[in-house]
């Protein structure tokens, strides 16, 4: 049989039952997996693991669901398979960010040996990190750096905890002097906000761990022209990947992080009869000539239009998976494999974006917070608040601080 004809009927073989029958509430998965390529499905099923868990899917009982898909291994197929049950509408859409982080969250409270000790952290991750992080994915998509910093967050506050309760201590009954002995283990402060977390929630008193690096020293090109070289060689060097390309002079002229990069769609594009925009914040950044010709390019090239993926999330960087975005630590590879630094080129465009407009502009236009903002400001020597209130009243700001017009000769 061709892969067409033979599919159907692997499909029903892999989730029959016990008695050979497919039960009712699979029926929908099992029409799900018939709308997608053959061949592709006949590969994925063609792996054990993959086999294996649609065989537990199989042997279960009651309606499919994110919780029950959540039981199932490996993690790979059944995200494969969350995908294509969410673009069929089997399933409904979920922050996949947001829901690692709660069975993240969950393995970590286990980890902690006092049952006491167990409903602190559950209190500190629920009201504090899960609260904060489910307000953001009502507003957007939750990043992986977010959900990381939660995760070492809560694996150092555990640690914390089961230190104490090995040392016959508690957070209630622990001093300045355990907490100091604490820092030669937790040499980078990671639990410094869980302390004050515990403290303003009355679980803990007279306790504190100093920031651990008040200043840090960013690090920039030693020699700005290097900046603009690299740019200039991402904006004519046509041996290059287009979308490596893109993604170097949005690191080099408009200060992104991979993981943001990755996060966008085409939706952040626009593109009119007078130009292309570029919607990194609130406010849309007018894109120079050259670069808007590359944008352009990019977003009509066959490869990022006939991408897959599920109609809300058109994402300028698909990753294999079904419907996800590209991995931040795969595009950072494919960014150091073309010659950008992403940490340097980042912070020298941030400094001297910083050092030429104010915190509520760089807000605006590049989606950092105003608090990270008025710290590059403050370290590029920027001090012209009334500059910002000018500045902030305007609609439409065009970002030429950042690039004025094609790079220097």
């Amino acid at each position: 049989m061709c892969a067409i004809c033979a599919w159907p009927d692997v499909i029903r073989k892999l989730l029959a039952g016990p008695g050979g029958e497919v039960r009712a509430d699979l029926e929908p998965v099992r029409a799900a997996l018939n709308t997608i390529d053959a061949r592709t499905g006949l590969n994925w099923v063609a792996r054990a693991r993959t086999q294996q868990m649609l065989s537990a899917l199989a042997s279960g009982s009651g309606p499919i669901s994110h919780a029950v898909l959540d039981q199932l291994t490996p993690s790979a197929a059944t995200a494969h398979l969350r995908t294509i049950l969410v673009e069929q509408a089997v399933l409904a859409p979920r922050d996949e960010g947001l829901a690692g982080l709660e069975q993240a969250v969950k393995r970590r409270i286990s980890r902690v040996h006092d049952p006491v000790d167990r409903k602190i952290l559950q209190s500190y991750a629920t009201w504090h990190h899960l609260r904060r992080l489910r307000a953001i994915a009502s507003r957007r998509r939750v990043t992986q750096d977010q959900v990381v910093y939660a995760c070492n967050a809560l694996t150092a506050a555990a640690a914390l905890l089961n230190w104490l309760h090995e040392r016959s201590q508690h957070l209630a009954t622990c001093t300045q002097d355990d907490i100091d002995e604490w820092l030669g283990i937790d040499a980078f402060s990671r639990s410094r906000g869980f302390v004050a977390w515990a403290v303003s929630r009355g679980h803990a008193k007279d306790i504190e761990i100093p920031p651990f690096n008040n200043a840090p020293v960013r690090q920039v090109f030693n020699d700005h022209d290097q900046r603009w070289a690299l740019a200039r060689q991402l904006l004519h060097d046509d041996s290059i990947a287009l979308e490596d390309r893109v993604a170097g002079l949005l690191v080099l002229l408009y200060a992104q992080r991979a993981a943001r990069i990755a996060q966008l769609t085409i939706d952040h594009i626009t593109i009119t009869d007078n130009g292309v925009e570029l919607t990194l914040g609130q406010t849309p950044i007018t894109v120079p000539a050259a670069f808007a010709d590359l944008l352009e390019a990019f977003v009509n090239d066959g490869r990022v239009s006939a991408a897959f993926r599920p109609e809300e999330n058109t994402w300028l960087y698909p990753a294999s998976r079904l419907g996800r975005p590209l991995a931040s630590r795969t595009l950072l590879q494919r960014l150091r494999a073309i010659g950008i630094q992403p940490t340097l080129g980042r912070n020298t465009a941030l400094m001297q974006m910083a050092a030429e407009m104010p915190p509520p502009v760089l807000n605006k236009l590049l989606g950092i917070s105003l608090d990270r903002a008025t710290r590059w400001t403050q370290e590029a020597g920027n001090n012209r608040p009334g500059y910002a209130a000018a500045v902030a009243r305007r609609t439409g700001v065009t970002c030429e601080s950042a690039w004025m017009g094609d790079p220097p000769p």
